[in-house]
């Protein structure tokens, strides 16, 4: 698996943006891919998920919480529905907003919570499957190059 860092030291760059234009893409060609929103001080994928669709936990609930199920942290947009493929999303927050702040404050006061990070990228790849996979600031794709493009 590669992975490709989108990194930058301020927010409203278009890391989102570019995200889920490359997602779009992916899925248009019919691929499967997942984005992971893993940047708790910006979140910006949850905006790109009607309301109604979010997903019940995001990163930041399993940061705290590792007891979280994962199943109920994949958001599916609907405008995504009429897409050959298929974007799956794991917003940095679920329905439940009010103590996002808070809770990102706990994140970031646990030494060990970028490995965390990492590990739920991990889980959640395995579990979903994606053709490629976007975290936070970097793209995952898998090593089957040939059906990426």
């Amino acid at each position: 698996m590669e992975r490709i860092l989108l990194y930058a030291v301020n927010g409203g760059t278009g890391r989102t943006t570019t995200a889920f234009a490359v997602a779009r893409v992916l899925a248009n060609w019919g691929r499967s891919v997942l984005v992971v929103d893993a940047n708790l001080d910006s979140p910006g994928a949850s905006r790109l998920v009607e309301p109604d669709k979010l997903s019940r936990y995001g990163v930041v609930d399993w940061l705290i919480d590792q007891s979280v199920s994962t199943r109920d942290m994949v958001a599916s947009p609907a405008w995504t529905a009429k897409l050959p493929g298929k974007i799956d999303v794991v917003p940095a927050y679920g329905r439940d907003s009010r103590d996002y702040l808070s809770k990102v404050v706990r994140v970031h006061t646990n030494a060990a919570w970028a490995k965390d990070t990492a590990e739920l990228v991990t889980m959640m790849e395995a579990a979903i499957r994606p053709e490629a996979a976007w975290r936070s600031l970097s793209l995952t794709r898998s090593s089957r190059r040939n059906s990426v493009g």
